[in-house]
């Protein structure tokens, strides 16, 4: 379909994601320069080994904590606006920072005081002294992650998008540039950089924060009562389906060296890349889908995710056909210098290719997901969830002594897209309305010009250029642009009407 067909008009907002997405692109090129200063200095070594095993535990139980917690807080946060105005609501927010920052706190204080037998339990077979210290220093990512969460999920609540993004930049900058600054710190400067940099990032984000209004609260203590009965089956599916990393971690804290190093590698990339394709979507649609869902209004909650839906499908069929057609030479420009050998570069690579189902179900999941919370169902995700990551840990388990750190990969890909599948079969039949109107039209679209993107992109990477694939994917990002405008697709021309007003006002 073209734009001449019509399709149901949307809320989403293309500048906004525009805004959002541009800011996650600049994150990327920092997370980017980060792992490229990783694989420069350390390589697939013991002491990135060390690193990455230590940084899972506090970034898991952060994620466990509120990493769910702006599903909740966007539609909680609306109706306390609405019905009892912007400075009750805002004065919610400020209630339930407090109680979930001190929980917080609690539990980093007890991954402090324990990180030894934490480590001798989950990796027994690693360098004991080094992770225990590791995981002492990052027990304060801890209650950093738990406070970024909970502002972004604040801000967003709020409507407020750019600062969370800003942040999102901001905070690993300053990492990368004390590991740039200071290399001769060794591993446990990482772990410093790493914790400072994200207490650059709840700066920011408490410099705007409406404190103020705690003494402004009408709502009392029934509106956060609600919002922990609406929490509670995430932070237990959490608790579960969340250990993922850790899962990983573990397993391939057996395998031989460097293995935790080439997975940390692709996954960072896998996750990044998927930030960058579906976080800006995911975060300016979830407002637009929760007034629908709150207005049972199903032919406008249809219209949105199909909007939604359609633009996924526009962002996501390029990534694929890169990453399938040119990981190989992305991860060698990228990573291939100082420690990190050719080797490392075929083994990132392989697992990259197989983190390519995740990047897809991930950006399905999220939007499916949201639907879900924007309705007040936050137990039928975190089930699809609780089942699809028992099905992977059990293959995980099962396949990874025979064929290692690959079957950790292909296991997560293939319950992300189980669980993907699952909620967006469910949401069919519960939403009168086609969710999937004009879906068709835009894949054929993004098809067509992901094959002329990669041609040119193989021509690009096939020349004698130095960094061939950065250049490959510039032009194959201009060419697929273009033959998405020529074929009529509706975001290109708003993407081309935004450029010209914008020049036509400069």
């Amino acid at each position: 379909m073209s734009l001449s067909d019509n399709p149901d008009p949307s809320a989403v907002s293309l500048r906004s994601i525009s805004a959002v997405t541009a800011l996650s692109i600049a994150q990327l090129v920092v997370l980017f320069a980060l792992q490229i200063l990783l694989a420069r200095y350390f390589g697939a070594s013991a002491e990135l080994d060390a690193y990455l095993a230590a940084q899972a535990v506090p970034l898991v139980l952060a994620t466990v904590l509120t990493g769910s917690l702006s599903y909740v807080l966007v539609p909680v946060y609306n109706e306390q606006r609405h019905d009892h105005g912007e400075a009750a609501a805002d004065a919610m927010l400020v209630s339930l920072g407090v109680v979930v920052l001190l929980t917080a706190a609690a539990v980093a204080l007890l991954l402090f005081m324990f990180a030894r037998p934490a480590v001798a339990i989950l990796y027994a077979d690693m360098p004991q002294a080094m992770t225990v210290s590791l995981l002492r220093i990052l027990s304060l990512l801890l209650l950093l992650n738990v406070a970024i969460n909970f502002f972004y999920g604040a801000y967003h609540a709020r409507q407020r998008f750019l600062l969370p993004a800003w942040c999102g930049v901001a905070a690993p900058a300053v990492t990368v540039a004390l590991i740039a600054a200071f290399p001769e710190w060794g591993i446990e400067g990482v772990a410093w950089a790493t914790v400072i940099g994200g207490g650059v990032g709840v700066l920011l984000l408490a410099w705007r924060f409406p404190f103020r209004r705690i003494r402004e609260n009408a709502s009392g203590p029934s509106v956060l009562r609600r919002m922990f009965r609406l929490l509670w089956p995430l932070i237990l599916g959490a608790a579960y389906y969340r250990l993922d990393p850790l899962i990983d971690r573990h397993l391939a804290s057996h395998l031989p060296e460097g293995s935790i190093s080439h997975l940390g590698y692709a996954w960072r990339l896998a996750m990044s890349i998927s930030m960058i394709a579906t976080s800006g979507l995911a975060v300016v649609a979830f407002p637009a889908i929760a007034r629908a869902a709150a207005a049972r209004d199903d032919e406008r909650l249809a219209a949105e995710l199909a909007a939604s839906w359609r633009l996924l499908c526009v962002v996501l069929v390029p990534v694929f056909g890169a990453l399938l057609a040119f990981s190989e030479p992305i991860i060698r420009d990228l990573f291939q210098r100082g420690a990190f050998t050719a080797a490392d570069t075929e083994a990132v690579a392989r697992l990259l290719v197989l983190y390519v189902g995740f990047i897809g179900a991930a950006g399905v999941g999220e939007l499916a997901a949201r639907a879900f919370y924007a309705g007040g169902d936050t137990r039928t995700p975190t089930l699809i969830g609780v089942f699809g990551f028992t099905l992977g840990t059990g293959a995980k388990f099962a396949l990874t002594p025979v064929l290692e750190a690959p079957a950790l990969a292909a296991a997560t890909s293939g319950y992300y897209l189980l669980g993907a599948g699952l909620m967006v079969l469910i949401l069919r039949r519960r939403i009168a309305g086609s969710i999937f109107r004009g879906l068709g039209g835009a894949f054929g679209r993004a098809l067509a010009g992901t094959a002329a993107a990669t041609a040119v992109g193989w021509l690009v990477v096939e020349s004698p250029l130095p960094l061939g694939a950065v250049w490959g994917a510039i032009a194959g990002l201009f060419i697929y642009v273009a033959v998405l405008g020529l074929l009529g697709d509706e975001f290109a021309r708003q993407l081309v009407t935004g450029i010209r007003g914008r020049s036509s006002r400069g």
